[in-house]
């Protein structure tokens, strides 16, 4: 709705309001990259920078997230087995259990205890309409979202092709692995930075880069891993144009790749 906003209104300024009243009610990951872009071009970098930090700042950490995930699991189970326990029938106890071991999520409502509730990613708020029908449902806000790692892959980018600044957009990625340690596992996200790393002839770093995630990817077998070997090997390989003793590790890269 915001790019549509963009493109097709008079005031194409108005779309941040729309993202802005989208991430009010679902703050996610996505969404904030998208607006940080809208930002960038409306509000100038240090507007898109404040963007960035407002999502850090509400944003989950993933560790975060699978742990508000188990709660709400481990809620609707307790909220089942008192259930069966009050006299609700043996028979409704059992689809709720059937529903839970299919991986369906029970949504907490007002009938529970308040302190059951608070880890529930999703809340009905109820307002009053002055009406015969009294409460009812008036939207639905969502609990955070985790942060992966395209939050910091997106201002990153920013920084290095609009604001013209690679260093500070190395610094980003390195925030990044250094604040959530599973990124490392992320090929596509190590490839963004490697590839910068080498447009910044950065060798150092970016050896070091490449050695920690192929050993945090060790377990894994899939295209995405495929690429960060063949990037070791295509780094080394450019290594050794300019230093021919370097064709060692060229070799042993590609050795460890079969």
């Amino acid at each position: 709705q915001a790019q549509l906003v963009e493109l097709h209104d008079d005031q194409p300024k108005q779309c941040l309001q729309v993202m802005e009243s989208f991430l009010e009610r679902a703050p996610n990951t996505l969404g904030y990259a998208l607006y940080q872009q809208m930002v960038r071009r409306y509000k100038g970098k240090e507007a898109a920078r404040a963007v960035f930090g407002k999502a850090r700042r509400i944003l989950l950490a993933p560790s975060d997230a699978d742990s508000t995930a188990h709660n709400i699991g481990g809620g609707a189970v307790a909220h089942a087995e008192d259930g069966a326990a009050a006299g609700e029938g043996e028979d409704a106890a059992d689809a709720k259990n059937e529903d839970l071991e299919k991986g369906k999520r029970w949504m907490v409502t007002n009938r529970l205890d308040e302190g059951i509730g608070q880890g529930a990613t999703t809340k009905t708020v109820a307002k009053e309409d002055g009406g015969d029908r009294g409460a009812a449902s008036a939207g639905t806000i969502i609990r955070p979202g985790p942060i992966t790692w395209h939050l910091y892959a997106s201002h990153a980018n920013i920084e290095h092709r609009l604001n013209h600044a690679p260093a500070i957009a190395a610094r980003i990625y390195e925030l990044g692995l250094r604040k959530h340690g599973s990124f490392l596992t992320q090929p596509a996200y190590v490839l963004r930075y490697a590839q910068l790393l080498l447009e910044l002839q950065d060798t150092v770093n970016l050896r070091a880069l490449l050695t920690r995630a192929l050993a945090a990817c060790s377990d894994r077998k899939s295209h995405q891993v495929a690429a960060l070997w063949n990037m070791a090997l295509q780094f080394e390989s450019l290594v050794s144009i300019g230093d021919p003793t370097n064709v060692a590790a060229a070799v042993a890269v590609e050795r460890k790749r079969r």
